[in-house]
């Protein structure tokens, strides 16, 4: 409800981050962003349509109208993007399966099905999309992991659990501030895998946040 919402897109990346990094500081929009925003993208992103996304978020949404009508907003905006959601799925309807970037392959069996002679979404059709994201996020982080056990990282700073995107570490007091240098820098390093000539031409690389504590209710960014 910002005033301004229909020219940010105009803004220059630069621009827009100022901007919405000063929305992100505002707790009046901590709700919007982390209950609304947050699902919508990221459910979208795997797949997910407007009924579905209300249907798992009931107690987000105003109703079925509001949900809906966030959807449509980024189908307007971000076409490309959608238009790429139905290539993966035209592939994988035709080929019966897909294959990541680092040589995973899954099958799909129904991606499309035929209902009163019309091809409409199947059973397949949300999770096709879904599976590169996941796959290519996960092995990066496995080869992440793999190089940190090669340079003795994981046995000397005392790693106890990886949890989706976390590497979680015991480690004795003396060595954090080297652990807190060190795997941030593994961890954040560019994909050899992950390289698109304009998203990330000299490959896919994502920040990351580190915490530290004496106990879990006591850790601190």
């Amino acid at each position: 409800h910002k005033p301004d919402r229909d020219q940010l897109l105009d803004l220059s990346d630069e621009e827009l981050m100022k901007r919405l990094s000063k929305y992100r500081e505002d707790p009046e929009f901590k709700y919007v962003r982390d209950a609304k925003a947050k699902h919508a993208i990221l459910g979208i992103n795997n797949g997910m349509g407007d009924r579905k996304l209300y249907d798992k978020y009931q107690e987000n949404f105003k109703n079925f109208a509001e949900a809906s009508s966030l959807h449509k907003m980024l189908r307007k905006e971000f076409p490309v993007f959608f238009e790429w959601q139905n290539e993966v799925r035209r592939e994988a309807h035709r080929n019966g399966y897909l294959m990541t970037r680092y040589g995973c392959m899954r099958y799909f069996w129904e991606v499309f099905k035929r209902v009163n002679g019309q091809w409409v979404s199947g059973e397949s059709s949300e999770e096709c999309i879904a599976y590169r994201l996941s796959n290519h996020a996960h092995c990066h982080m496995r080869d992440r992991v793999i190089e940190m056990d090669d340079k003795g990282l994981l046995e000397r700073y005392g790693c106890i659990n990886l949890i989706h995107d976390e590497v979680q570490m015991l480690c004795r007091d003396e060595l954090v501030e080297e652990c807190l240098r060190e795997i941030p820098l593994i961890m954040s390093r560019p994909s050899e895998v992950m390289i698109h000539p304009i998203v990330a031409p000299k490959g896919l690389s994502i920040e990351v946040d580190s915490a530290v504590g004496t106990n879990w209710a006591k850790y601190h960014s």
